[in-house]
Parts: structure tokens; sequence; C-alpha cells
């Protein structure tokens, strides 16, 4: 239903996914305005005495900063749950939103309930996009202000995610802040580290260096997991197997030599 309402009776959606607006797109947009008319009136709902926007705040700040008094708008008796999907609809159609933003507006949509894949369905975005971006959500409120800032990629973001441990993904990020490795190489090197946390190692400088540089980077992964599970499995036989001791030096030492040969070719 259209109704044209003053603006005084008309209030921002608190939970509005954008948190962040361009100023210099609202004054285009209220120059475009104010020489064409307002095209697409907002979608409101009823709020209290009044009324909330829930999709075209941006138009509405552009025609408060054109001075008008009221507005005509698309009166819609929406739930939480709607209002706050058709919103996020709304702001990722247009593209510009940060991934953080994003990220927020989708788990909040997600608590009221149903699945990913449902979800996917509704935003119009894949399963696989969704979990990605919800995925920023887990690292430290330090990265998630680098990303927010552009200071770190989102794509390396997702990936650091998958350290649980919020001093680790500081840890591995001030690699990439570093130069040791480049936004591509990410799902490498946390690979590498959540393996070695596994074995009760730790990534270390070289180790990133090796990954980022080593074009056998991946041969010496797949060496030294190897050779790190044949360690093991002589080691669970010790007692049975006289020769342990000499058959687990053999097999550091070519972990070792396949090392040594890998930095001398990245140092070329």
């Amino acid at each position: 239903m259209l109704l044209t309402l003053p603006l005084s009776v008309i209030s921002p959606n608190p939970n509005q996914p954008r948190k962040v607006f361009d100023t210099a797109y609202i004054a285009e947009l209220a120059s475009s305005i104010a020489a064409h008319g307002l095209l697409q009136p907002p979608t409101v709902r009823p709020a209290g005495q009044g009324y909330q926007i829930v999709a075209g705040e941006c138009r509405f700040r552009a025609v408060k900063s054109l001075g008008w008094s009221e507005l005509e708008c698309n009166v819609r008796d929406l739930s939480d749950h709607d209002a706050g999907a058709l919103s996020l609809i709304e702001n990722l159609a247009r593209r510009d939103m940060q991934p953080l933003e994003e990220a927020r507006g989708l788990y909040r949509l997600l608590s009221h309930g149903g699945t990913v894949a449902e979800l996917a369905m509704r935003v119009g975005m894949s399963a696989a996009t969704i979990t990605k971006r919800l995925a920023l959500l887990d690292l430290s409120a330090e990265l998630q202000g680098h990303i927010a800032q552009g200071l770190l990629p989102m794509r390396v973001g997702q990936e650091l995610a998958r350290i649980l441990d919020h001093e680790n993904q500081r840890r591995v990020a001030q690699g990439f802040f570093n130069g040791e490795y480049r936004p591509e190489d990410t799902a490498r090197v946390v690979d590498a580290f959540l393996s070695d946390a596994a074995q009760g190692t730790l990534c270390n400088g070289e180790t990133l260096q090796l990954i980022r540089t080593a074009p056998e980077a991946r041969t010496l992964r797949v060496k030294t997991e190897k050779a790190a599970d044949a360690l093991r499995r002589v080691h669970d036989h010790l007692d049975r197997h006289p020769t342990a001791d000499r058959e687990a030096a053999e097999l550091l030492g070519l972990i070792a030599k396949t090392a040594e040969r890998l930095a001398a070719q990245a140092a070329h």
C-alpha cells in the first residue's frame, strides 16, 4: 500500500545490515531525485507510533538532505525475519556492502531459524558463499577491523577463520602483513599451520617462505606427512623393532634433506 508519510514519523531500522553509508553516493542520489523525482518509494513497516524503514534508507537520507517534509512509501506489514531478509536482499543487490556487514546480516537471518541452504535460496547467494561470509565472524576483533579497513583481503580472512584460536589467527596473519605469502597462498599456509599444530609443532617463518616460493612446496608437504606417519608407526612398535631408532633417524634425515633442497631452490 502506497502512503505519503511525514519524514518525522519514519525512522531507520536499527538492524539495518549496512552500517557505513557512502556520503558521495547519497549526494549523487539526492541530485538525481531533485532532477527526476523519486522513482521507487522506500519500503516501510508499522513500528510503534510511526514507521520503520525496511528497504530504501539511502533514498530516505537523500530526500531528507533535500529538505523534503514528506515521502511516498510502500507500507508493508512484515515480521522481523521478513523485514531483515528484504533489507539484506536490497543491500546485496547493490554489491557494495562490506563483507562483515553481509556476514552479520546473514547471521541475523539465520538466528531466526532455517538452514544455510534455505537462506541461500531466499537471498540469492550460494550456500558456499554464505558459509564463507559467516566464517569471517569467527575472526578476532582485530582481524575483523583490518578487513573493514581494507587492510586484509576477505579471501585471506576466510581462510584464517579456519584457525579457531584468535592468537594463532593473528600469528599467521602477521605473515601476510610481512609479505611472507600472497592471498592465493593463504589456503596452503593455513593447511600447513593446522597440520603442524595437529602434530604438536608450529609453522615458522621459514616454512611460510617455502610455501610461498618453492615450486615443490606441495611435494615437500606430502613427503613430510608420509615420513611423519611412518615415524609415528615406528615409534608405536618401538619395543618390537630393535632397529626403530635407525629407521627413525633415516626418516628424519629425508625430511631435513628435502627441506634443505627446496630452501636452496627458493633462494635462487
